[in-house]
Order: structure tokens, then sequence, then C-alpha cells
């Protein structure tokens, strides 16, 4: 998510993890770190937002703020070029937010979000961070239909509903996302759970099939879908499992053989007295397998770490707010917000490389920001053996 009031303002709190090889500074680290070291950083685009990375790691697709304050789906060269908007001018899915694209490995469909046409007008936040009142689509890419996969509550009815951070399973047979229950009468508050279907395609047309909801922990409490495991075995999201307030959220692992028991990875939660606070999310697990990126503010301020699957190793990998650094020095701005990011599905060997959406001079009252980065982070794998 990014930019969001309640659970969605603080967005910023999902850090993904490198070595600060660029500053030559070292790494702030716990444990056994995951063996990236961060050796180039450059930005694609200075208006930008939530990224994903296609199959082939040809080509990028992302959200952007348009002129008429919505947002918009559009895909764009690895390299930044060849940038196309996909929802510009599509009287057929109405003129509200668009945007959160997710691949299917086939590199056939794209997923998204989309603000319902006719949904009831209030204060709360349609935008693709915050995911009220938007629907979940499917885009078929060759050419360009769309097909409605979940239909939420517009409000008309009393009933707010929401969709946020869609997911394909690697095998490309399953759907993951947030959702927002049918009567979440104060949503974006409460009432968030995670959604699991199948995703089938009959006669060129996509459907959801065998849908099933979970809500680990505390009942009612926020959650934020990332992926799954490279078997699809087990899936990892954002949560306040365990009583602690939406500010104070982990990363969570859950096997879908044993939900909803969960492992909390980051334990930030701020429980007791020896327990850290912060604020975690927009977790996204490597191609390798081997580690996980995201946004973490246990220094104070929201940067990019990275762990080990397991939790283990965490480091600190980004600077875009300690002033002097080449990192902030990129991006010219205080108060950077790294949120969400992806991973090159098949990088050349020895490298890793990513993509992350950074939100530079963040205005946390008005949930803006005057520049949307999206920046490119390449790393060196060392003393590793591929193993995809």
């Amino acid at each position: 998510m990014s930019g969001k009031i309640s659970p969605f303002l603080f967005q910023f709190a999902a850090a993904v993890c490198v070595f600060c090889a660029l500053a030559a500074c070292t790494p702030r680290s716990v444990g056994n770190p995951p063996p990236y070291e961060l050796v180039d950083l450059t930005i694609l685009t200075e208006d930008g937002g939530r990224v994903d990375w296609s199959p082939d790691g040809q080509t990028i697709a992302f959200d952007r703020l348009g002129n008429d304050d919505k947002w918009d789906l559009w895909l764009m060269d690895a390299n930044g070029d060849n940038q196309e908007c996909l929802t510009c001018n599509r009287p057929d899915l109405g003129d509200g937010d668009m945007g959160q694209p997710a691949f299917h490995p086939s590199g056939e469909w794209l997923a998204f979000q989309r603000e319902s046409p006719d949904h009831r007008e209030n204060w709360l936040p349609t935008h693709p961070g915050a995911g009220v009142y938007n629907d979940l689509m499917v885009m078929r890419l060759s050419d360009r239909e769309v097909f409605m996969l979940n239909d939420v509550a517009d409000g008309n009815s009393g009933e707010n509903g929401a969709t946020l951070h869609a997911v394909f399973s690697h095998a490309g047979n399953q759907i993951l996302w947030t959702d927002g229950e049918p009567g979440c009468m104060t949503c974006p508050f409460r009432d968030w759970q995670i959604a699991l279907a199948d995703f089938v395609v009959e006669d060129g047309v996509p459907s959801l099939t065998n849908r099933q909801n979970f809500q680990p922990g505390q009942e009612g409490l926020w959650y934020e879908t990332h992926g799954f495991g490279l078997d699809d075995s087990w899936i990892y999201f954002a949560a306040s499992t365990e009583g602690q307030n939406f500010f104070a959220a982990d990363i969570i692992r859950m096997s879908l053989d044993t939900a909803p028991e969960y492992i909390r990875l980051t334990e930030t939660g701020g429980r007791g007295i020896d327990e850290k606070r912060a604020y975690d999310e927009h977790a996204k697990l490597s191609p390798y397998g081997d580690a996980m990126m995201w946004l973490n503010d246990e220094s104070g301020i929201a940067e990019y770490w990275m762990m080990r699957p397991d939790g283990s190793g965490r480091f600190q990998v980004t600077d875009f707010n300690t002033e002097g650094h080449p990192h902030y020095d990129l991006v010219h701005g205080k108060n950077s917000v790294p949120s969400d990011n992806a991973w090159h599905p098949a990088p050349p060997e020895g490298t890793a490389v990513a993509v992350g959406f950074i939100q530079v001079d963040f205005d946390l009252l008005n949930n803006s920001a005057p520049l949307n980065y999206i920046v490119r982070l390449e790393f060196k794998r060392t003393g590793v053996t591929t193993n995809r």
C-alpha cells in the first residue's frame, strides 16, 4: 500500500534490506545476513508508483498519478523507456483510480485494482494504496481486454468493500489478495481478511473459484498480502496479529497446510517491555528464495531492509533519509518513504535486481508526495550457488 491513513498512511514501513555498499558503510545487521550487496542505485522515473516486473524481465508495470489526481496503470521497458498508459481514456473502466499491478507468471494477464465507478461518495481513500471501493480486475495484455474478478461492495447499500495487493502464485493457478470485508462500515480502520482463490480461464474468460478467507491472529485487524513462497506452499503478508495497533505491524509467514497458524518474522510489535516497536510492510521474496526485502522503521526512519525468509539476518539496505548519504543525494529530499517493490524474476548469474517505489518529501497529513520515484536497485550475490 502506499500513502495510507490509519491502515494506509504508514505504508512507509517496509524496508528493502541490502548491503550499503554505495556509501561504503557498515550494514546495520542482526545475525547472519543474506549474501546480497547493493552495488548500484538509479532512478527509472520521477513520476511512478506501485510496481511489478514481467516474468521475462523485459517490462515493468506501475501506476502513476495523473493531472486529474487519479492513478492509472502504465507499462515501461526495464530501463524506463517506452512508457505506455494501459487505462487512460478507457470509458469502459470509469474515470477513477486504477493501479497496484501484478503480473501472471505466463505474462498474459495483469491483475490490478479499479475504483468502482458508482461507489458512494465520502471521505474514504480510493487510491490503489488504500483500496477502498476498489474492485479486483485483470487485463489480458494481448488485446487490453479487462475482466472483473471480484466486485466489492460500493457503499450504496451501506457496506464498504476494499481490495489491496493482489499477487499470483508462481504456478499461476491461484491469486492472493487483501479483502475489506462486506459490512465494513468503518473501513479503512478494521475488518480486513486475506483472500485466496483459484484463478481459472475458460474459453478466454478468467474467473475465480474455491475462494478461502483467513484472519490469522486476533480477528478484525489489518492485513496486507505480499506473496507466495517459491513452492506456493506458504504465503507472507504484513499484519497486526498480536493485538498491536496498525503502526506496529509485523511481517508474517503462514503455511497454507496449517493456516491460520503463523510465524512472526519481524517480531517488532512492541509487545511487552523487551520487544521493539516498529512498522513493517511491503515484503518481497527474491527469485532465489533466500532473501526478503521489506520496509522497516525501527531505526526511527523508514528504509528498505533485508532478511532471510525465516526472519534472521536482518540488515538495513538504503539511506534515503540520511543527509549527506549518496542515497539521500539521489532522491533530492528529506522524509522519503520507500514502499512497494518487486524483483527481476531471472537476473544475470550472480546478481539480483529490484525496483522500488520511493515517495519523496511525503506529507503525512495530506497523504501525498511531490515526487514519486521508481528506483532500480542492483545487488551482487556473494558466496552463493544459484539455485532457482
